[in-house]
């Protein structure tokens, strides 16, 4: 395949990630947004901490997609389909086992919680995450096989549906019709993702194969057991704010968790395109790939300048005007929005480590960052939301810190980093001071990054 055949493919699969991860988290946080305005904030901090618990289970059984990506791909370009359904089946298969055991597990945790809101959110959230993991799982395999048109299509479309349905429901039967909408869009979500899977012809039936099973466990061990660390750190903000502050405070912090997600979600997506060609060179990397990540490194930087800039600006205002009783989540947002910078900053280079299979390297030390981030919460709820956000922060720059220093190609730009963290930070303060003299700072950093994407770093000049 040519360079231009293979520059353009890149492109165009990096837009088809971009509009499909990015448009279905533009309906989800409208939803999220306006939902709100119906349902009290107890409703959403069960959920969050539900959520919460579940994204260390799904950790867990990421295992599948995550060496399933690699695996497919690999069988796929060698044309060995037996071997490829024998994957796929044997996955689906042991999948299926593990979140029966997470329902029947919920179920329990339901009927011994003295919650309400915990109650119907463990109930409603173990019964839509098997539907939504079977079908997170096939899109990964699509994904591997390269099919992001259809995918894009199908996610945007189902995605526009659902946001329709769960805020009628929401709005005619309030807790009840939220609660049982959540379902129904796990199932209208595997019903399309299943669809293009057996359009794909990827036939799988129940079966069980050890040497798969092995080979499964041998690649995707370390990449869970970081995963499996990470989203219990994540998970402790929650923790710590409903048993040190409230339900009800988490639920007002929870309109951050869709904020952030949205906002990280775009530069997550730009990278995810490159990743395959990360995998594929990072062994033996050469100076042209190199520089190409270093080039990707400035532009993910400058993207983040742009839209978190942005995201300070207009955050008062939109949750003064439509969530008036979520405005003190304001100053929390801001500090965890500093965070993404960091976050955003080190994908690169995880996916590096990723590729060169030493995600190991740095599991001890996310170990004792998990640990350390218990304190880090305990003092920080002693200082309300704002303390437990400066404590998201503090871990993010740490983890940041850790991948950096165990990876063996350095495309770092610090004085960019610092660039955007200054800047960042200044918007941040003047917004708070009087959010009319932020907006002309605003625009400088904006005409600023676009600037430097377009004319000095050429975003869509990278040899691929």
């Amino acid at each position: 395949m040519n360079s231009n055949v293979a520059k353009s493919k890149v492109i165009l699969n990096a837009i088809y990630l971009t509009f499909t991860n990015y448009g279905t988290l533009v309906f989800s946080f409208i939803v999220s947004f306006l939902i709100r305005i119906f349902l009290p904030p107890a409703v959403f901090g069960g959920i969050s901490y539900v959520k919460g618990i579940l994204s260390i289970f799904n950790q867990v059984i990421g295992i599948f997609p995550n060496v399933s990506m690699r695996e497919v791909a690999i069988l796929n370009s060698k044309n060995q389909f037996d071997n490829l359904k024998n994957h796929v089946s044997t996955s689906l298969t042991v999948l299926l086992v593990l979140l029966g055991i997470q329902f029947i597990c919920f179920i329990i945790s339901a009927v011994i919680s003295q919650n309400i809101y915990l109650k119907y959110a463990f109930i409603t959230l173990g019964v839509a995450n098997i539907f939504n993991q079977i079908a997170n799982y096939k899109k990964w395999v699509l994904t591997a096989s390269m099919v992001f048109k259809e995918i894009a299509i199908v996610k945007l479309f189902g995605g526009a549906l659902i946001a329709g349905f769960t805020l009628f429901c929401a709005y005619v039967f309030k807790e009840t019709g939220y609660y049982i909408a959540l379902i129904i869009a796990s199932l209208i979500n595997f019903f399309f993702i299943t669809r293009i899977f057996l359009k794909k012809k990827y036939q799988a039936n129940i079966q069980f194969n050890t040497q798969t099973l092995k080979i499964i466990i041998k690649t995707g061990t370390s990449i869970t057991i970081y995963g499996f660390i990470i989203q219990s750190i994540r998970f402790l903000d929650r923790f710590y704010i409903e048993k040190y502050l409230g339900i009800e405070v988490l639920g007002i912090f929870s309109i951050s968790y869709p904020i952030i997600s949205m906002i990280q979600m775009f530069c997550e997506s730009i990278i995810n395109s490159y990743s395959p060609k990360i995998f594929a060179n990072s062994s033996v990397p050469s100076s042209q790939f190199i520089e190409n990540l270093k080039k990707l490194q400035k532009i993910v930087l400058l993207l983040s300048l742009i839209i978190i800039s942005l995201s300070i600006v207009l955050l008062d205002p939109l949750l003064h005007f439509f969530l008036p009783q979520y405005v003190s989540a304001a100053i929390p947002i801001k500090i965890q929005l500093l965070g993404i910078v960091f976050i955003n900053a080190s994908l690169i280079q995880f996916n590096v480590l990723y590729g060169q299979n030493k995600i190991s390297s740095v599991l001890k030390y996310f170990a004792l960052l998990f640990v350390t981030s218990n304190v880090l919460f305990i003092i920080g709820a002693n200082f309300e939301l704002i303390g437990i956000s400066m404590s998201l922060l503090v871990i993010n720059i740490i983890s940041y810190i850790i991948i950096v220093a165990k990876s063996s190609i350095s495309i770092q730009h610090f004085t960019y980093l610092g660039l955007v963290i200054s800047s960042l930070t200044l918007l941040t303060i003047i917004s708070e001071i009087n959010s009319i003299y932020a907006i002309p700072f605003c625009v400088t950093i904006l005409f600023y990054s676009l600037w430097n994407l377009v004319y000095k770093q050429k975003i869509i000049k990278i040899n691929y």
